[in-house]
């Protein structure tokens, strides 16, 4: 319960921050495009908005924006919010994945890692970053979790640094095929039934 509480703090605190930043830090020249598109009067005058021209980012950024702005109006703070949940989203995503292998802790410490860099920006940008940081992180929590699922079992904690070396050691010992064994003559041809070198 305690681990739980202090998750919920977390992503809590960064909300705040995220929000307070988006709300006092103005919209820039990239974000207006965004801001402009997903303010249409519906959510299908956005789409039309996007095929007509107005930008090439997919259209999923723009309507959750529209969504959270016809909700709480066309603040900046509304504008950025989908930013500021898609990437408290991704650091979940991470503490999930890593909490998987790790105690507490340095799960806790994975999920602070992204706010201690420049990824805290995409928190409280209004372009669709944090959401790619999001779906990146549940993409590739995924996979590596299938990954590891459908690994064999072994207490080797070495054991894919070492299959990983054994592979690249038989590569190096397989003798090439074909005319790549043949030496160039000087005008860059093989020359026929010459010894490698």
């Amino acid at each position: 319960m305690l681990q739980r509480g202090l998750l919920i703090g977390i992503a809590l605190a960064v909300l705040a921050l995220t929000l307070l930043a988006a709300h006092w830090r103005p919209l820039w020249y990239d974000e207006l495009f965004t801001f402009y598109v997903a303010r249409q009067p519906t959510a299908i005058g956005t789409v039309q908005a996007l095929l007509a021209g107005a930008d090439t980012n997919p259209p999923l950024d723009y309507l959750l924006r529209h969504a959270a702005m016809a909700l709480l109006g066309a603040s900046s703070a509304a504008f950025r919010l989908p930013s500021a949940l898609a990437f408290i989203a991704g650091l979940l995503a991470t503490y999930a994945f890593v909490r998987r292998r790790v105690p507490f802790i340095p799960a806790v410490m994975a999920l602070l890692l992204p706010v201690a860099t420049a990824a805290v920006y995409f928190a409280y940008e209004g372009r669709a970053y944090a959401l790619l940081f999001a779906s990146g992180d549940g993409i590739i929590t995924e996979a590596a979790v299938q990954a590891i699922a459908s690994a064999p079992t072994t207490q080797d904690p070495w054991a894919m640094t070492n299959a990983i070396e054994r592979r690249q050691a038989r590569a190096q010992r397989r003798p090439t095929r074909g005319h790549a064994s043949k030496p160039l003559t000087g005008d860059g041809s093989r020359r026929a039934g010459a010894a490698p070198p």
